[in-house]
């Protein structure tokens, strides 16, 4: 729909008017509106095709109003401004030329029933296989394409390729069977904190550390080398669990005062398109005074009858317009969310933590809540740690 007005283009207002229902009443019995909003004070929003545009104004000048802001864009505006520039037009022709020839290319590959590959792992596959963007459909073995990639790649067990326009539609299937990810050997288990030890679950490798033993943080607590029966050691790499009672400690800052957003429900548009590697942009924004404003990025591939993808990508930019206003919080709301903000920071570093007891304090200074908590509980402070065999 953004394409289809793009093309034929729109003027976009904002009005002020004396009597806006006789205004809307005049106009729309001639005028195409496409959108139209009343905001609280009165000021009318309202959007037409472009060529209708001077029977919009010759009734806004009979209704007394006024034009607050005007936007107009699309091909028109730009055929309107570029009238005068022949080359850039022929250049235009040409690329049209160069589009109608693009339909014998693939522009666009879509993966279809992959699970845990992404679509990107799945492309670079099938580029290592001889198939990727740009290619001539005529110039595609489709059968030397799979046989090559189910040949060279463990993780698909099927694949199959098929054309819709300019649009190539893989449909493949990963392989159920994960392959086992390899043992290391030269890994040891060191304490990611400190604590005291309540079990060890050493599933290979030599134990280190006992129950109730006190640990520091780093200290090793399942060594990958094992002791032989008939003296001196193997490497064996080790695994397994320790659990340990331990205190993790957080401190959290939040202030009272805090920024929240008001769209003011104005947007502004950029509009542009991409061809091969080049950005044309065909519309100017301009900010209306709003302070500040945050954008979403849109992009689509242009389709011909609604199949044939061409390499040309058009983009949009919404700008949505807002204003800043200062929110207070309680005391008793800031410290909720500081409890909360800890909680989760908790579940960050350790996520198998077991809270057993924790403690608290906290204090406002200068609009702040300063927040200071212990969890005590019990975790898994085992984690591996690498070494260099010589």
């Amino acid at each position: 729909m953004f394409v289809f007005d793009f093309l034929k283009g729109i003027a976009v207002y904002r009005l002020g008017l004396d009597n806006t229902e006789n205004f809307i009443n005049s106009v729309k019995a001639d005028v195409s509106i496409k959108n139209m909003s009343l905001e609280k004070d009165g000021i009318l929003n309202i959007s037409c095709f472009y060529r209708e545009r001077e029977k919009l104004e010759t009734a806004l000048n009979k209704s007394g109003g006024t034009i607050i802001n005007k936007r107009t864009f699309g091909i028109p505006v730009v055929a309107e401004r570029l009238k005068h520039r022949l080359g850039l037009i022929a250049g235009l022709v040409i690329s049209v030329c160069l589009i109608m020839l693009s339909s014998l290319f693939v522009w666009e590959i879509r993966i279809e029933g992959n699970e845990k590959l992404r679509d990107s792992e799945v492309v670079e596959m099938l580029k290592k296989a001889g198939f990727r963007e740009g290619m001539m459909k005529k110039n595609v073995d489709v059968k030397k394409v799979t046989d090559r990639l189910l040949i060279n790649e463990d993780a698909v067990s099927w694949m199959a390729i098929n054309f819709d326009g300019t649009v190539a539609h893989v449909e493949m299937k990963e392989a159920k069977i994960a392959l086992p990810a390899p043992k290391k050997e030269n890994v040891n288990l060191v304490a990611s904190t400190n604590g005291i030890i309540l079990r060890v679950d050493a599933l290979e490798g030599g134990t280190k550390v006992a129950k109730g033993d006190v640990v520091l943080k780093g200290q090793l607590l399942v060594s990958a080398f094992v002791d032989k029966r008939t003296g001196g050691s193997m490497l064996r790499g080790a695994r397994g669990f320790v659990w340990a009672n331990t205190v993790r400690s957080f401190g959290v800052v939040v202030p009272l005062e805090y920024k929240i957003k008001k769209y003011t429900g104005n947007t502004r548009h950029d509009y542009s398109f991409t061809f091969l590697g080049k950005t044309l942009s065909f519309s100017d924004s301009v900010n209306s005074g709003t302070e500040k404003s945050e954008f979403v990025k849109h992009h689509e591939k242009l389709r011909l009858f609604g199949k044939v993808v061409l390499p040309v990508m058009f983009n949009r930019a919404v700008h949505n317009e807002y204003t800043e206003f200062t929110q207070r919080r309680t005391k008793q709301q800031a410290l909720l969310l500081a409890r909360q903000t800890a909680k989760e920071r908790l579940l960050e570093i350790s996520p198998d933590f077991a809270i057993a007891d924790f403690d608290e304090e906290y204090t406002v200074e200068n609009g702040k809540l300063i927040y200071k908590c212990n969890f005590d509980g019990v975790e898994n402070i085992a984690t591996e740690l690498e070494f260099e065999l010589s």
